[in-house]
C-alpha cells in the first residue's frame, strides 16, 4: 500500500489497466512466485507472477535476463520491468515478455527526476532547516535533485537545492522525511 502511489506515478498504469502493444512499457508490482523450467535449449527460463492489488499478470523472463536478474527475482520484492505487453492465447488474459527487470530502488535512480519537499506556512518551524539539513546530509552524494516548495495565503515560490544536495532517494530517506515533516510533504517526480 505505502507504495502503491509512487508506482502509479513511476509507470503510468496499473496491472489491471495494461494494454497489449508492440511498444515496451514500464510495469510494475509485488513478486508473488517466480517459477522456473528448462527450455529447449537447456537453459533456464522463469515465469514471474506479479500482483499490485489491482491485478495479477505473468511475466517471462527468458534465460539470459533470468541468469542476470536472479537476485532481483525474491518473493515479496517489488520489481519494475521493462517489456511488451501481449495476450496468451490460451488464457486470454495479458502477459509480459520481460526485456529488463529492477528493484525498485534501482528504477526510482534511474527514473526519478525530482524530490520535492512541500511546506505551508503552517507547518514551518524555526528548528525546520536544522532537521532537514540533518535528515539529507545523510543521503548527499546521489543523483536526485531537491527541490522545494513553499505556499503561504494563496503565494507560493519554488526553489531548487544545489547540486551538492543531490541525494539518494532512498526508502531509508523517503521514510525519515516522512516521519519528521508527515506523508504529504513529500512528492517524487518521475521522468
Amino acid at each position: 500500500d505505502e507504495y502503491r502511489a509512487e508506482l502509479l506515478q513511476l509507470t503510468g498504469s496499473r496491472l489491471a489497466d495494461l494494454i497489449p502493444s508492440d511498444k515496451t512499457q514500464l510495469i510494475a508490482g509485488l513478486v508473488l512466485s517466480v517459477r522456473t523450467m528448462k527450455t529447449k535449449k537447456g537453459t533456464t527460463m522463469a515465469i514471474v507472477t506479479l500482483d499490485d492489488a489491482s491485478a495479477r499478470v505473468e511475466a517471462t523472463l527468458f534465460s539470459g535476463l533470468y541468469d542476470s536478474s536472479r537476485d532481483v527475482l525474491v518473493k515479496d520484492s517489488i520489481v519494475v520491468l521493462e517489456g511488451k505487453v501481449e495476450v496468451d492465447d490460451f488464457t486470454g488474459l495479458n502477459r509480459i515478455t520481460a526485456e529488463n527487470i529492477y528493484l525498485l530502488q534501482d528504477a526510482r535512480e534511474n527514473r526519478l527526476k525530482e524530490l520535492w519537499l512541500n511546506f505551508r506556512a503552517d507547518n514551518v518551524t524555526a528548528d525546520l532547516p536544522d532537521k532537514l539539513k540533518t535528515i539529507l546530509l545523510g543521503f548527499q552524494g546521489g543523483g536526485c535533485p531537491v527541490r522545494m516548495s513553499y505556499r503561504q495565503n494563496g503565494h507560493s515560490a519554488d526553489f531548487s537545492l544545489g547540486e551538492e544536495w543531490k541525494v539518494e532517494a532512498s526508502d531509508e530517506l523517503l521514510n525519515q522525511l516522512k516521519i519528521q515533516f508527515g506523508p504529504d510533504f513529500l512528492t517524487l517526480r518521475y521522468h
